[in-house]
């Protein structure tokens, strides 16, 4: 049975019109439903809600980091000790960020994390350090699982990834300069140490035990590279 909608468009007018008691219950629900979210008496919890605009006038970081990704590149068999698909993915998910917020002056991954620089002046999200966080993670890892496929299109996903993320303020250029040093020299530190680690396994016969009980790992290819710091 099809319905003649302006028929009954114009009945329902018709019946406003003569008899200013009656008045329809979807509207009536519509007008009620409207005017109790608009200001209802449980307005009040919204005052739990903490302001966490963040700092002006600072520089504003967020990083992203994997969670237990040990076990994730293990159950999805990543390269080591540096997978370039993994490391590609991380990178593409990285510069989807980028675009979906043009506040961002610098990109900076290593490994499972990502660093995001804020411009100091930004207003995005009203510099609610909350918003901030959650949109640039749930950014991140939606681009992360969506891409899956294009960089691994031979390995399933077994089970979600996840992230966390940190917000922290710099004040001065100097403390921006040396935040984005200490994450290079710690790039170059592991690097180093899971490139060796990896090659006693993969090209010296050694087991991952052996490896990790050892406290000189320079030494098993060259006494002249001395003892890894400990």
């Amino acid at each position: 049975m099809l319905l003649n909608w302006a028929y009954l468009q114009s009945r329902v007018c018709t019946l406003l019109k003569n008899n200013t008691n009656f008045l329809p219950i979807g509207l009536l629900r519509w007008k009620t439903t409207k005017k109790a979210m608009a200001k209802s008496k449980f307005e009040y919890v919204r005052e739990f809600e903490t302001d966490d605009r963040c700092l002006l006038n600072c520089w504003i970081v967020v990083r992203i980091d994997g969670k237990k990704f040990h076990t994730f590149s293990d159950k999805h068999k990543f390269s080591k000790p540096n997978d370039e698909r993994a490391l590609d993915l991380m990178s593409h998910a990285g510069l989807a960020v980028m675009k979906e917020f043009n506040s961002i002056v610098l990109g900076y991954g290593e490994s499972d994390e990502y660093s995001f620089v804020f411009k100091r002046n930004t207003e995005v999200y009203n510099r609610r350090a909350s918003k901030i966080i959650s949109y640039v993670c749930s950014a991140f890892t939606a681009n992360y699982v969506f891409h899956w496929s294009k960089y691994f299109p031979d390995q399933l996903m077994l089970y979600p990834p996840m992230f966390d993320a940190r917000l922290v303020l710099y004040p001065t250029d100097t403390n921006l300069r040396d935040y984005l040093s200490w994450r290079q020299a710690d790039t170059h530190i592991n690097n180093l140490y899971n490139t060796c680690f990896w090659a006693l396994i993969n090209h010296g016969g050694l087991t991952n035990i052996q490896v990790s009980q050892s406290k000189r790992l320079g030494n098993f290819f060259s006494p002249s590279l001395g003892p890894f710091p400990t």
